[in-house]
């Protein structure tokens, strides 16, 4: 009896350390980097939840690598998309500045000839005003010349008329002459026949004669001198009434310049004030050009920081490479393993199919072409776990709008392709990807944890950050965080609370505006203890007020756009959040806090 006990123990011990042999192997080959190869469960019971265990392990650690150096070559890929990119933008830089300098050039002498211009006109300006006054008043005096002339024409007709009146006197007085001399004829011939009697009468008659003679001749001048003033005045009221019209004619055509040296003095003032707006675009031009070559300046700081991002992500691809050349993996493992490793694991292989699956569009924008993914939500991995899935009545809510995301996150690929093939541009692509594809990927990763967290429940588990850990708080407030002012360290306490209530909200699947309520409520809570404590700076004259104010700005901008992310549905509340808000929790108040909670204790202040 002993013997067959011994035997028997003896046989199990050697069955026992068979196993255990071959799980230490597997273990040190993984130790190696090497997980090529999965253990089937055999064995006492305990052996095969051990091998089980190993193996999901194991499949997690699949995964994981097979991502990151999935990532990693896409890291590489966008090293040199931003060394090509840094090129570009420093030969951009050195043709905008080129081009700055032309339209800086070109519009400074287009400013000076503007200007010449400008002043050139404001002077013709001047001149034609002057013109037009001028002309104004030559037209005023050929008005009064016009009135002159008709009153020298009225003088001059009634001139007219008085010497026709005299030649009718004239008239009359040579009538009178001719008949005194025929009187004085008379009476000489009587006074022949007079004789003696008679010569005192003939010399009387005869004086008569010769006055009436020379009343003839005199009225004869004159006559001839009223006909030539007669003939005078006809013609001076001739000319007067040409000259008449002359001024009339001038006066029209003054008229007429001074309305066109009007127009012209309008026309002229129009003139100026385009060429001043002129003047105004030309020296905004310039002013634009200098700006824009003060920006081609920037760019060569700019090509400077795509340098260090492209120095940094070198060194990350590198260190990469060079850790994920030690990790040997079989891309067949899951399938080796499917039938025995727990659900949630076989959830995780699918999460992480389709995270490559993003990676593998990200990679092919990066290159400029047609990302060649499944597009078909039936093929893929989840698809087909999908088609044999039964969940539980639980977790069909999840499962029914996975489905729908799902589904969009395939389809959506297709107008990406159509985007690439159609040879627009990188960046619509990327825009593309980031306002139709990452929120639907975002949808579906908040999906997936709220379906793990689920099967993880029913499974008497709860999961962590994408591993199993133990029921606690997520930060645990002690002596370490304590600053030593009352005020301080009782905001402390309820940050530290808030973050808590934010983490176990997030594992207990709560719905998303659940969590960002809770993230919003945390935000605004942090900006009112950061205003308690730079209150607390100014009063007391804190000596590194300004350098922790800026540590305070930098933070709420961070916080902010990860705010912004989370509305426009870039980002999700998940645990990479949790331990940022961990980070600088721990960080920040037992590092920088510390540093004036001592100072103010020195104060007095407790």
């Amino acid at each position: 009896m002993s013997l067959a006990l011994f035997l028997g123990g003896l046989y199990f011990t050697i069955l026992l350390s068979r196993d255990l042999q071959a799980i230490a192997s597997a273990l040190w080959a993984a130790s190696r980097g090497s997980f090529e190869k999965g253990l089937r469960p055999h064995g006492f019971q305990e052996i095969k939840d051990l091998i089980k265990a190993m193996d999901s392990f194991f499949a997690f650690i699949v995964g994981l690598f097979s991502t990151l150096g999935l990532q990693n070559r896409i890291l590489g890929e966008a090293r040199e998309f931003i060394d090509s990119s840094s090129n570009e933008i420093k030969n951009h830089a050195q043709r905008t500045s080129d081009i700055a300098q032309d339209m800086k050039t070109s519009a400074t002498q287009a400013t000076e000839d503007i200007e010449t211009i400008f002043t050139a006109l404001q002077d013709l300006s001047t001149a034609a005003t002057e013109i037009a006054q001028s002309i104004s008043s030559t037209a005023q005096k050929t008005n009064e010349a016009q009135e002159h002339a008709l009153a020298t024409k009225e003088t001059i007709s009634r001139l007219s008329e008085s010497s026709q009146k005299i030649g009718s006197i004239i008239k009359v007085i040579n009538e009178i002459a001719e008949q005194t001399n025929l009187l004085a004829l008379n009476a000489t011939i009587e006074a022949a026949r007079a004789g003696e009697a008679g010569k005192g009468f003939a010399v009387v008659a005869n004086e008569v004669k010769e006055l009436a003679r020379q009343t003839a001749k005199a009225t004869e001048e004159i006559t001839r001198m009223v006909e030539t003033i007669q003939q005078e005045t006809q013609s001076a009221v001739s000319a007067v009434e040409s000259i008449t019209g002359t001024v009339v004619e001038v006066n029209d055509l003054a008229n007429t310049i001074a309305s066109a040296a009007e127009e012209q003095t309008v026309t002229i003032s129009d003139i100026t004030s385009n060429i001043e707006r002129a003047s105004n675009i030309t020296r905004e031009v310039k002013n634009k050009a200098d700006v824009l070559f003060d920006h081609s300046e920037n760019f060569e700081g700019l090509k400077k920081d795509l340098d260090i991002i492209e120095t940094s992500v070198d060194n990350i691809v590198t260190e990469g490479s060079m850790v994920l050349s030690g990790i040997r993996i079989n891309t067949n493992f899951m399938s080796e393993i499917q039938d025995y490793i727990p659900e949630s694991q076989k959830i995780r292989a699918v999460l992480y199919q389709h995270q490559q699956w993003k990676d593998n569009v990200i990679s092919a924008i990066i290159q400029g072409k047609p990302p060649e993914v499944e597009t078909d939500p039936t093929k893929c991995g989840l698809g087909k776990f999908l088609k044999n899935y039964r969940p539980d009545p639980t977790i069909e809510p999840i499962i029914d709008r996975l489905k729908k995301v799902h589904h969009d996150l395939h389809t959506s690929v297709i107008d990406l392709q159509k985007m690439l093939t159609s040879g627009q541009e990188r960046w619509q692509a990327i825009t593309f990807f980031k306002e139709r594809i990452q929120p639907i990927f975002n949808e579906i990763l908040d999906l997936f944890n709220k379906w793990l967290i689920s099967v993880d429940k029913q499974a008497g588990l709860r999961l962590g950050s994408d591993h199993l850990v133990e029921n606690k708080k997520f930060m645990e407030w002690g002596p370490q965080f304590v600053v030593g002012v009352q005020i301080v360290d009782e905001q402390h306490q309820k940050l530290l609370n808030m973050v808590n209530s934010l983490y176990e909200s997030l594992q207990s699947g709560r719905d998303k505006e659940y969590l960002k309520r809770l993230l919003y409520d945390l935000i605004d809570y942090t900006a009112y203890h950061f205003k308690t404590e730079e209150d607390l700076f100014d009063k007391y004259q804190y000596p590194e007020s300004d350098i922790h104010k800026k540590i305070h700005e930098k933070l709420v901008k961070k916080v902010l756009d990860f705010k912004e992310r989370v509305d426009s549905g870039e980002a999700l509340i998940s645990h990479d959040l949790m331990n940022f808000l961990k980070e600088w929790l721990v960080n920040h108040i037992c590092i920088t806090d510390k540093k004036f909670g001592s100072f103010l204790k020195e104060k007095g202040v407790s």
